[in-house]
């Protein structure tokens, strides 16, 4: 046989957004109120006094298309009663990339620089944003359209493919009636290649003047958008903003440059710094080839009378993995001064391009897996099995790819480092000593009861190392030459940021390494300056740990009417966990362990069948590090339940139509970090509705 598939997926978001951010020691005055009751101590109130600080709004699109394509050819021959032999060769490609000039993500953001304070409240599902935008002198002053300028941007772009192309010969051979041998050799070729750009504008300060925008922003209202979070409705809680659509964000911004004579830091496709560039800074191609062999034993018999069966088998495993990598290479840091903005430099070619480095990584390794499987019906519709295997779990590709990315725009405090990240072909897979045994009871057509224990040694788990790192031998402007010179003279401390940059603008306007003639003024590393250490994060082969737990299944079937349900629960434990008493130690956690359960009601009868699914999982670690240079602090999701609905119907030999309903209730999603009050993600989605068909073609 022959068969061919095809498949496409578009999608595309478009979104506004408003944030607020600390000014930290940069702010006037910073006062705050602590819950206490706990290990660790969360504001419940953090507030800041500041200087006509911005109030940030942004616009943001992003779209990609997805393409698959798969073909497959199987061949079978029966060459004798015993034997059979088959051919499966297989070849399927994954293609993802931007549909649009604007990359796979844009974001073009503006503010009103009219904020005196800030304050964030604690203890509800949403935090509370309260800000006072009072420093026109009105009291309760509202937000002005002709206050709106256009400040940064972003224009991400991304690509990739994947090609697995397959060839697998197997065979089976009948010794008896209870007894064969299963064998085969297998050929495994993964190829991918990923690239991507980013055209950033760093003009966060502000760009256009008052009242460019004037004429493109409507005043806009979360008001009611969040109303499934507690916290939505809260009196002080900032809702109003304005929104604009990208376009004409790109408009204003694009005739500022013209008008003012401006040169653009970067350029995407279109000559301007507004759109996404197809010129990779970052590319990276990985081929993994694998070769596989393997045999395996059925038995099926009686002993002692009662129905056993038993399967053993071996699989050889042997791996080659390649990736080579291409990334930009970084050679200063800029400090856009008196704030808390520093932006690493990429090093450039006489023409003013990115100058890019490529390294060529290379890694293998092998594995012999046995397996064991024997169940046995020792009474009526009753089964005892046992089984015993060792099995892999392969590092995804994102994390066997080569290359190093770094962040082109990076805050620095004196706890805190730049980050970078870096993949590691070397990375061996997840390998696991599996032990399950269970007890089935058959009680009736098509319901049967289960009780299951499960157990679990696993090594080489895939976590993520930490390493400080001074990457690329760059000069750091922050603790340089001149920040040293200006903290002396000035009595200053190392958290007086703006103290300190206003010192530098103000004393040292004629050093080489200073530019006043922009806002903000930026401020160069210097030949001498200490090196940026960067907190250097990849993949890597971890500790061990044993995992074991219960699983509990029941499915029932009423007669022959078509109705049943399925109820299944799942409890687990490690030996191994996060130590909330040590926040700031890495640490070695299994992510995403925890217990679930479903509940599953169904009708399946003729041509109509009918899922009504509430599934529901308990709280997990879902990693460590949260984004905000705390790389140690955990990242908890919240206990979930969602409710869903699956409708197929066949309404003729050829035509089937589906139906689907997802998160029917409305439920939202809630990520956490020492408490739960520590908020980092609240999420308000709501249902999705899909409807399909499919049509036989003979």
């Amino acid at each position: 046989t022959v068969d061919y598939i095809h498949s496409n997926f578009t999608l595309e978001r478009s979104y506004s957004d408003m944030s607020a951010w600390f000014s930290n020691t940069n702010a006037v005055s910073q006062t705050s109120e602590w819950d206490n009751s706990g290990i660790h101590y969360t504001p419940t109130i953090y507030s800041e006094v500041v200087n006509n600080a911005d109030f940030a709004m942004g616009t943001g699109e992003d779209g990609r298309e997805n393409t698959n394509d798969s073909i497959g050819l199987n061949i079978e021959w029966t060459l004798t009663d015993q034997l059979v032999l088959a051919l499966d060769y297989h070849d399927s490609s994954a293609e993802t990339g931007a549909i649009g000039g604007n990359g796979t993500s844009s974001l073009v953001t503006m503010a009103s620089f009219n904020k005196v304070g800030q304050s964030l409240i604690t203890g509800s599902d949403m935090p509370i944003m309260v800000l006072n935008l009072n420093s026109g002198g009105e009291a309760n002053r509202p937000l002005y359209a002709s206050d709106m300028i256009i400040t940064g941007s972003t224009f991400g772009n991304d690509a990739a493919y994947m090609d697995i192309e397959q060839a697998k010969v197997s065979g089976t051979f009948d010794f008896t009636d209870s007894s064969s041998i299963d064998f085969g050799v297998q050929l495994t070729e993964v190829s991918n290649r990923s690239v991507s750009s980013n055209v950033q504008l760093d003009n966060w300060g502000g760009l256009t003047r008052p009242g460019d925008l004037a004429d493109v922003v409507v005043r806009s209202s979360i008001d009611g958008q969040f109303d499934e979070l507690s916290g939505s409705d809260h009196p002080e809680l900032q809702t109003e903003f304005f929104s604009a659509s990208l376009a004409d964000l790109q408009a204003v911004g694009e005739a500022h440059y013209a008008a003012e004579g401006l040169d653009y830091a970067t350029t995407g496709d279109c000559g301007t710094g507004y759109c996404a560039s197809t010129d990779w800074g970052n590319d990276i191609r990985t081929t993994e080839e694998s070769f596989a062999a393997y045999i395996q034993l059925n038995w099926s018999g009686d002993i002692s009378g009662m129905p056993a069966n038993l399967r053993a088998g071996v699989r050889y495993e042997e791996t080659d993995v390649t990736s080579a990598a291409k990334s930009v290479l970084y050679n200063q840091t800029m400090w856009l001064a008196p704030g808390e903005e520093v932006i690493v430099l990429p090093a450039e070619d006489a023409d003013g391009n990115p100058l890019q480095g490529f390294e060529d990584i290379t890694a293998s390794y092998d594995l012999l897996l046995p397996s064991i499987d024997f169940d046995i019906e020792f009474i009526e519709n009753v089964v005892a099995r046992a089984s015993y295997s060792e099995t892999i779990t392969r590092p995804n590709y994102n994390d066997i790819k080569g290359g190093l990315s770094v962040s082109g725009r990076v805050q620095y405090r004196t706890n805190t480092a730049p980050g970078a990240t870096a993949g590691n072909p070397g990375l061996v897979p997840i390998q696991s000593e599996n032990i399950d045994l269970s007890l089935e009871w058959y009680y009736a057509d098509d319901s049967y009861f289960s009780v299951g224990y499960f157990e679990k040694d696993v090594k080489n788990f895939i976590g993520t190392g930490f390493e400080e790192t001074p990457i690329f031998d760059i000069p750091n402007v922050i603790g340089g030459q001149l920040w040293e010179d200006a903290k002396t003279a000035a009595g200053l401390t190392d958290t007086d940021y703006g103290e300190i940059g206003n010192y530098i603008i103000n004393n040292y306007a004629d050093n080489a390494a200073v530019d006043t003639s922009v806002t903000p003024a930026q401020i160069y590393g210097q030949d001498g300056d200490p090196a940026l250490v960067w907190v250097l994060s990849r993949p890597v082969n971890q500790k061990a740990a044993e995992v074991d737990g219960i699983e509990i299944n029941l499915q029932h079937t009423f007669g022959d009417t078509g109705y049943g349900f399925v109820a299944n629960a799942t409890f687990a434990n490690a030996n191994i966990g996060y130590d909330i008493a040590n926040p700031l130690e890495g640490q070695f956690v299994l992510n995403g362990l925890s217990d679930s359960a479903n509940l599953i009601a169904f009708y399946d009868k003729n041509d109509l069948q009918v899922r009504l699914a509430y599934n529901w999982r308990d709280d997990f670690l879902a990693g460590a590090g949260q984004g905000q240079g705390t790389y140690t602090n955990p990242t908890n999701v919240e206990a979930y339940g969602q409710l869903d609905l699956g409708i197929t119907y066949r309404a003729t030999e050829k035509l089937t139509v589906y139906f689907s309903g997802l998160n029917l209730t409305e439920e939202t999603v809630h990520v956490y970090g020492l408490t739960k009050d520590q908020v980092l993600q609240a999420v308000q989605g709501g249902p999705r509705y899909d409807i399909g068909l499919r049509y036989q073609i003979n």
